[in-house]
């Protein structure tokens, strides 16, 4: 019994410390706007109609498997949005508060999707229509609040 509670603290200690650095890392080498948007007609990528979704664990920052996303694909979506699923120390999270959406540049918004720790964690078949809908809103109301970038 404790060489397979040995065998089980080794393999989560080993995940913990994976899971650590691939943070550290990304964290470290993450992209900037100013470095995409400078690659903008220098690629040669052909933007396809559509909304592609691209997860990421920073909350800030483009992550670096983005930018060779970007690099080595000779298309991606019109509209990319970077999706950062956060755990909050609250017991639940409001509804309306699940989806925070903010934008970053270049057709490229930001999804902050919060739980707490009494929200239940099973498949959400609305979660993408969810997340639609607030990106929706979030235009409009960005396009109310600056007309003169729409035209």
């Amino acid at each position: 019994m404790l060489v397979i509670a040995g065998a089980l603290g080794s393999i989560m200690y080993v995940w913990n410390y994976g899971t650590l650095k691939r943070y550290e890392y990304e964290i470290q080498n993450k992209v900037s706007v100013g470095w995409l948007l400078g690659l903008g007609p220098s690629l040669g990528s052909v933007r396809v109609p559509g909304i592609g979704l691209v997860y990421a664990d920073l909350a800030h920052g483009i992550p670096p498997l983005f930018s060779h996303f970007i690099t080595y694909l000779p298309a991606f979506h019109s509209t990319v949005v970077l999706i950062c699923i956060k755990y909050l120390p609250v017991n639940m999270v409001p509804q309306e508060e699940h989806l925070l959406i903010g934008t970053n540049a270049y057709s490229m918004y930001r999804c902050a999707a919060r739980y707490g720790y009494k929200d239940l964690h099973k498949k959400d078949d609305n979660f993408e229509h969810l997340l639609f809908q607030s990106l929706i809103r979030f235009i409009q109301f960005e396009a109310l609040q600056n007309p003169s970038d729409c035209e």
